[in-house]
């Protein structure tokens, strides 16, 4: 295990090779996806699981009705958006459900407000966390939609459910 300044950071190594689906290395980038990783490798309930397996299309826009400085914020492209952790989870009924699992600390899952205090720096830290917020807000707009398209079903994850 690595330590960054921030997040907790290191390859996970699987006590349950045949499960895991993907091709590449785990690399968790934070003690949340660790965890999360831990329990995709040793819940019974998982029976396959992968780590951003595929690409979700997203446009970073939004609509006109946005307030204008939000808007300022988006770049009006395409990118790509690759989910944490895709899984098929048995349920307890019995059924097999596929989830598209986004790994997120809360805070950035809540839009920020502004600062009272309107210095450049805070009002820099306020427009990257709101411009972060956004985006997220999009890919996982998208993530949804997708899920639902392919019989699946989308989830953000923070520490509030994984750590629970």
């Amino acid at each position: 295990m690595q330590n960054n300044r921030v997040y907790k950071t290191g390859e996970y190594v699987l006590v349950h090779p045949e499960k895991y689906k993907g091709t590449k290395k785990l690399v968790y980038k934070s003690s949340f996806e660790h965890r999360v990783f831990y329990w995709c490798d040793l819940n019974k309930n998982i029976l396959e699981w992968d780590y951003e397996p595929f690409p979700i299309n997203y446009l970073f826009m939004l609509p006109d009705n946005a307030p204008e400085h939000e808007r300022n914020l988006t770049d009006k492209k395409e990118h790509k958006y690759w989910p944490d952790v895709v899984a098929k989870v048995k349920q307890s009924n019995g059924n097999v459900e596929t989830f598209i699992l986004e790994i997120k600390p809360y805070s950035q899952t809540v839009k920020p407000t502004e600062p009272k205090k309107k210095t450049k720096k805070s009002i820099n830290k306020f427009l990257t966390a709101l411009q972060e917020y956004l985006k997220n807000m999009k890919k996982w707009e998208y993530a949804d939609i997708y899920a639902k398209k392919n019989g699946m079903i989308f989830q953000v994850l923070t520490e509030r459910q994984i750590f629970s």
